[in-house]
């Protein structure tokens, strides 16, 4: 296991609508830009980084998060909770990655991801075929919990379209 360098402690985000506007930004700034639910001291991201800024209030990120190159924090307009993503202290998710909520997922202390890891808390149903599978509403899914010090490994899929997975 190899670890993701951190990123520079300056962080760098792209602001969407306007490309290249604002390229070096303080946590205040990324408030303003994507008002997460909360923002931990020590954030390091790459300015490649996605999340829709509709649904960043429901997503909190603790102290030393790192997220590498490419990474997508998604979450459905169908989602249940107040707060979809709970992503703790020290971890780091991998270039390439995607976390795509429904319901909640959280991920504890220390977690670690390689590259192009996908989380879900839910499914896509495929009920008919002649509805496009986009067209077609997501299956219930539950929540997903990471546990502590959990390390996820390069092209992990972790899909839970049924009960709570641990």
């Amino acid at each position: 296991w190899t670890p993701i360098p951190k990123l520079a402690p300056i962080l760098q985000i792209d602001c969407g609508s306007f490309p290249g506007a604002c390229r070096s930004c303080t946590p205040y700034g990324l408030r303003a830009i994507r008002p997460f639910a909360s923002i931990g001291r020590g954030l390091s991201l790459d300015y490649t980084f996605m999340v829709n800024r509709a649904m960043s209030p429901r997503i909190k990120l603790g102290n030393s998060v790192t997220m590498a190159k490419d990474l997508w924090l998604n979450i459905i307009p169908e989602a249940t909770d107040e707060i979809n993503n709970v992503i703790d202290d020290n971890c780091c998710l991998g270039p390439r990655s995607w976390i795509s909520a429904k319901n909640h997922i959280n991920l504890e202390r220390d977690v670690k991801f390689r590259h192009s890891a996908l989380i879900m808390d839910h499914g896509h149903a495929y009920v008919n075929p002649n509805v496009p599978i986009r067209k077609q509403s997501p299956t219930l899914g539950s929540s997903i919990r990471i546990e502590r010090g959990c390390r996820i490994g390069a092209g992990a899929a972790i899909v839970c379209s049924g009960k709570q997975l641990v």
